[in-house]
């Protein structure tokens, strides 16, 4: 796994485009399965960040995390405290610059195109988002292959995961049908699925190199520590 580079922490937030309080590291190669989630929990804050829909009112953490491989996955957890909490999950910084060939088939050539997947506790796919709308590019992303999922509203209360990955090792649900989910901006969101099963990863070799990313990770209202942690 990639490892964020070892910067302060004050290099690290005058990277972002405005100051944010809640931005942490990723913590290397142990948290690349379930078991080994990186836990966000007491990272939030509600700074203004201008990457960020509604960064003053919904509590938010970034995450500055990489790929190193083409099928590695980064998984984060973090508690939802009750049903009907809302949030919404977005990649930023990951591909640079697009290319695109005779067959008009257009590829990230800077960096990687990422995709967002959102579990529940017994690792069963909720949702997943990929690529955002060419035409209506959220804040902080150069191209329409950094990935946005949500907004989503979580039905219960308890751990949840969310997995970073690379285009080409997305999950295939057992479950396929999905609803549509829609950005605070009334942008693409990707899509939440109507009945939960297992899966399997694709493992399809798309992006041998992986790339950086800047997760941000956004709910409402601002989430709490599990009870009794």
């Amino acid at each position: 796994m990639r490892v964020a580079p070892a910067f302060t922490l004050l290099a690290l937030l005058g990277a972002l485009p405005s100051a944010n309080a809640a931005l942490i590291a990723e913590t290397g190669a142990a948290h690349d399965t379930f078991a080994g989630a990186q836990d966000l929990s007491g990272a939030f804050s509600k700074d203004f960040v201008d990457e960020i829909f509604n960064s003053t009112s919904y509590g938010h953490v970034t995450v500055r995390g990489g790929t190193g491989l083409a099928n590695e996955i980064d998984f984060y957890k973090f508690f939802v405290s009750a049903a009907g909490i809302v949030g919404y999950f977005d990649i930023d910084g990951a591909c640079q610059e697009t290319t695109s060939n005779a067959d008009n088939w257009v590829g990230c050539k800077t960096g990687t195109d990422t995709v967002l997947t959102l579990f529940n506790a017994v690792q069963q796919v909720l949702a997943d988002g990929d690529d955002i709308e060419d035409d209506n590019l959220d804040p902080g992303s150069l191209t329409f292959y950094d990935a946005f999922l949500g907004s989503y509203q979580f039905q219960a209360a308890g751990w949840y995961y969310l997995a970073v990955t690379n285009y080409g090792n997305g999950t295939d649900p057992e479950f396929p049908v999905y609803d549509l989910l829609t950005r605070p901006d009334g942008g693409y969101g990707g899509g939440a699925y109507t009945q939960q099963g297992t899966f399997t990863w694709d493992n399809l070799d798309e992006y041998p190199d992986g790339g950086s990313y800047r997760l941000h990770v956004s709910l409402s209202p601002e989430p709490v520590p599990e009870p009794g942690t």
